[in-house]
């Protein structure tokens, strides 16, 4: 439900009070460390489960539940914001239907989609399950009926598609997921907030997709596994995206 994960922020008008911050907050999948025995086995992944906030040339948000998200001195009426939920996109619904193995979506004798994950770190597949694209009017009608009149979209991160899907391939998505996104979040002026749908094996390309939200895409941030810091090789291989500490 919206409500249970509702923050409340301080914010001056329906722009986002931080553009250039960048957070990561999901579940794992794998860790950047993507040369190494374990780089694409989807069951590898320490149980690492919290929250990464960091510094990229703009202010720091302190947690969740933070009161003052803007810069030093932002002052303006409290909106209350559901901090985590997810938007599926229809770029992961065809990416999906044109697979002819797992992850992929298969349509059964009643006509519905479902899609049939594989098993990693965060995400058991069990059977398959229904798969569409997000009802976005459906979902501010149930944003207004809660009294939130706003949400932080991410790409679902625990499909584990960081771990099951060729960089090759999952590069193009991401940045098809990203653009979609965007058009969401341009579609309804001050009801959403988005975040960059981010590789953990490919930094660089992380790292110039990241700016490419921020600068173009109206993104505050970016979204990775946070098992991707759970060694200090990984956190390093991360540099590119999150800066130095």
């Amino acid at each position: 439900m919206a409500t249970a994960r509702a923050a409340s922020i301080n914010t001056r008008s329906s722009r986002p009070m931080v553009p250039r911050a960048v957070s990561f907050s999901s579940a794992p999948t794998t860790p950047f460390a993507s040369k190494g025995p374990h780089s694409h086995d989807p069951l590898y992944a320490p149980t690492i489960y919290g929250r990464l906030i960091a510094r990229r040339n703009g202010p720091l948000i302190a947690d969740l539940g933070c009161t003052g998200c803007g810069p030093a001195g932002a002052s303006g009426p409290r909106v209350l914001v559901d901090w985590h939920s997810h938007y599926a996109s229809s770029a992961e619904v065809h990416f999906f239907a044109a697979r002819g193995q797992a992850p992929r979506i298969t349509i059964g004798t009643d006509g519905i989609a479902r899609l049939q994950n594989v098993d990693t770190a965060s995400f058991a597949a069990g059977s398959p399950a229904v798969f569409t694209a997000s009802d976005i009017p459906a979902r501010l009608r149930h944003l207004d009926r809660n009294g939130i009149p706003r949400q932080l979209l991410t790409q679902t991160v625990a499909l584990g598609l960081d771990a099951t899907i060729p960089l090759e391939e999952l590069r193009p998505l991401l940045r098809a997921y990203n653009d979609e996104l965007a058009g969401v979040i341009h579609r309804y002026p001050g009801g959403f907030f988005g975040v960059a749908a981010l590789p953990t094996g490919d930094p660089e390309w992380a790292a110039a997709e990241l700016e490419r939200g921020h600068r173009d895409l109206g993104f505050i941030g970016g979204s990775l596994p946070l098992n991707a810091f759970a060694t200090l090789e990984g956190a390093r291989a991360g540099f590119p995206v999150i800066g130095p500490p």
